[in-house]
């Protein structure tokens, strides 16, 4: 009997180190070496994530949800190649905060933190790549168990032996800045900038996880939000980190619906909040920029990277308590634009489709509240 349970302990020994061994071999999410061809992540934070190991110092930092990653940060530093951008897809305030303590172990001059909207609805929970302890650690090791001991990293390494590395239509995604290179969108030959635009608007109508929820229509709902932000600040002064803030500049008809789904006092009490932590700067105010299709991809999704960080240069949109109450009007929509959204959504055909995957999205991350 002992010696039968030996050799299933050896048996499984071995199999574990067989498993390592091609695990770490293949590295299909590019934890621990540098070879990104023919990669593909299952989560796009993992690239963030990951890739941040291979910095021992920076000396600027760029934090926020996934339209962070469509900046153009090199231009913003005379392409310092100690410059990392860390957005998170699709991500809570917590979460970002939890990865931007990771930048700040980097020791950076700066972090610029970037606000998106809807990473303070107080429905939305974590997301499931999310895993507390993981990131709090940060430790290859535990890294390694974590994203690779599992069905889906053993298929997708298997799918980068057979095919992906010799997959020559695999189009790189992301720079080794954390930068998104945008060729999902640039070979995309089918690529229309208005059904782009009014799927993202549909989706961000329909989920509760995004702006559908009603407990986000209430302004003290993002206060727990705001808080962390306060503590944020707090922990990089510690480190004599300079936090800039900023509120993402979305494409204005995403604006127009914000007002028309009744979270406009939401909208505007996280302006005023924010103001009594800090300067901010809210780019949502450059209306040339964000009424011009031209400069997005969709509702958040940035084309020129550039223009943004020119904004940054200066103190045009910089804001703090005694004005920030003024630039409501700036953003508060004006009729044709709140016609111009009821047009694009009576002339939506796909809100069946919008509705099934944002169904979907709240069974893979349920909801903290309606």
């Amino acid at each position: 009997m002992c010696r039968f349970f030996l050799k299933i302990v050896l048996m499984a020994v071995l199999v574990t180190i067989t498993y390592t061994i091609f695990m770490y071999t293949t590295d299909p999410y590019q934890l621990v070496g540098n070879k990104q061809e023919g990669k593909v992540f299952p989560n796009f934070h993992l690239y963030s994530y990951n890739f941040l190991k291979k910095y021992d110092k920076l000396d600027y930092a760029f934090l926020g949800s996934s339209a962070v990653n469509y900046y153009d940060i090199g231009y913003m530093y005379g392409n310092n190649p100690n410059i990392y951008s860390m957005g998170i897809e699709s991500s809570t305030i917590e979460e970002q905060i939890a990865f931007g303590k990771l930048l700040a172990e980097k020791h950076p001059k700066e972090i610029t933190f970037f606000l998106s909207f809807y990473s303070f609805n107080p429905s939305r929970a974590r997301e499931n790549y999310f895993n507390k302890f993981v990131v709090l650690r940060n430790s290859t090791l535990v890294d390694f168990v974590y994203q690779y001991f599992n069905k889906t990293a053993f298929f997708d390494a298997l799918k980068y032996v057979k095919k992906n590395r010799q997959d020559t239509s695999w189009a790189m995604q992301f720079n080794p800045d954390g930068t998104r290179t945008q060729n999902h969108y640039k070979l995309d030959k089918a690529y229309n900038f208005d059904s782009s635009l009014a799927d993202y608007l549909a989706l961000n109508y329909s989920d509760k996880r995004l702006y559908g929820s009603r407990t986000f229509k209430e302004p003290a709902s993002i206060d727990k939000a705001m808080e962390q932000i306060g503590e944020f600040k707090s922990f990089c002064e510690e480190k004599n980190i300079k936090l800039n803030i900023v509120i993402a500049p979305d494409y204005r008809m995403n604006t127009v619906l914000i007002y028309y789904m009744g979270l406009g006092k939401t909208y505007e009490h996280l302006r005023i909040k924010l103001a009594e932590i800090q300067l901010f700067y809210d780019l949502n105010l450059d209306t040339t920029f964000t009424c011009n299709h031209r400069n997005y991809w969709d509702a958040h999704h940035v084309r020129d990277g550039k223009y943004v960080m020119d904004d940054l240069k200066s103190t045009d949109y910089l804001l703090k308590k005694e004005n920030v109450e003024s630039t409501f009007e700036i953003l508060r929509p004006k009729e044709k634009e709140t016609e111009k959204l009821k047009s694009i959504f009576f002339r939506y055909k796909n809100w069946e489709r919008a509705k099934k995957i944002s169904e979907e999205d709240i069974k893979q991350t349920p909801l903290l509240a309606e």
